[in-house]
């Protein structure tokens, strides 16, 4: 299969995926949480792909779900224009919550999954 084929499928299940999260979460909070929902879940898919082996420049794997999927579904220039309307209101604890939470906690997710990943499967197991 071509691999502009995989990212374009996984693309799109992503941006689906992201959008019911939005609309799911829209008009809940004042807070940006299906954003920082969405980074730190594909921080932590992303770390767990690493950690069993798929983000080999040939796995098709990595087209799909990190280049297509995660790709579309985590939302970083959403981050940026969320933060940039907080300090535009002057809520600075709320902007320093939310920097902190995704920088962070996205970081330490993308830890834990890279872990997790080399913890549950073995190098040899990285074709399941």
């Amino acid at each position: 299969m071509q691999d502009w084929f995989l990212v374009a499928i996984g693309g799109s299940a992503g941006a689906c995926s992201r959008f019911a999260l939005a609309s799911y979460f829209e008009n809940r909070s004042q807070f940006p949480l299906a954003t920082l929902l969405v980074n730190l879940m594909g921080c932590f898919l992303i770390g767990l792909m690493a950690g069993v082996g798929w983000m080999a420049p040939e796995n098709p794997r990595r087209f799909f779900l990190a280049v297509g999927f995660l790709g579309s579904f985590t939302t970083f220039s959403a981050f940026g224009y969320e933060t940039w309307r907080m300090i535009e209101q002057n809520r600075f604890l709320t902007i320093g919550a939310n920097v902190g939470l995704n920088v962070i906690a996205g970081i330490a997710l993308v830890a834990l999954g890279l872990w997790l990943g080399k913890s549950l499967w073995s190098p040899n197991l990285t074709e399941i």
